[in-house]
């Protein structure tokens, strides 16, 4: 059986594509994500929880107080499966692994406290929203989906959360 190539164009002019060996479509539906979304969820209040907690594993790398720092070294553990090559080769591979964790984890927490890392986060999260919108990400349309029936299109056009627009388009085959 050969492939059904079927297409549909969006209010911006873009040709959305899909092909398939043994399913038929009739229409796809596209979104244009929501950049006041976006910003809400960067700022959501759960991230705190979880910047306090990433604050709290970096210093502990940083000041070697990790439980998992240093890297388990399995050599240590079974050294009667191990060559004394591979002993030396798995050390001097963890110990370089460990340095560069170490190192980004100082210099992820150099210079703040805890309320200050939490800020910087957020505004890191704001910034990354904010380039994909200055890319233009939030003009365009995105298929989420693509539907043998009308009532499927307009079901999946309705569950869509935390979008600015949503179209139901007709798929032609091509």
């Amino acid at each position: 059986m050969s492939k059904i190539n079927y297409t549909a164009i969006d209010a911006n002019g873009i040709v959305h594509k899909r092909s398939t060996k043994a399913r038929s479509y009739t229409h796809t539906v596209v979104v244009k994500r929501s950049y006041e979304a976006d910003i809400a969820a960067a700022c959501e209040k759960h991230w705190t929880k979880s910047d306090t907690s990433n604050f709290a594993y970096y210093r502990a790398i940083a000041e070697d107080r990790s439980p998992h720092y240093p890297s388990t070294r399995w050599c240590a553990k079974y050294p009667d499966k191990w060559t004394p090559a591979e002993i030396a080769e798995e050390d001097a591979r963890l110990t370089l692994s460990d340095a560069v964790q170490k190192a980004k984890a100082i210099t992820a927490t150099e210079g703040h406290s805890v309320d200050s890392y939490v800020a910087f986060q957020k505004a890191q999260r704001i910034a990354r929203v904010d380039a994909r919108k200055a890319a233009g990400y939030y003009d365009q349309w995105e298929s989420v989906g693509w539907c043998g029936r009308l009532d499927l299109a307009l079901k999946l056009a309705g569950s869509q959360k935390n979008v600015a627009a949503t179209d139901v388009l007709v798929a032609v085959e091509a």
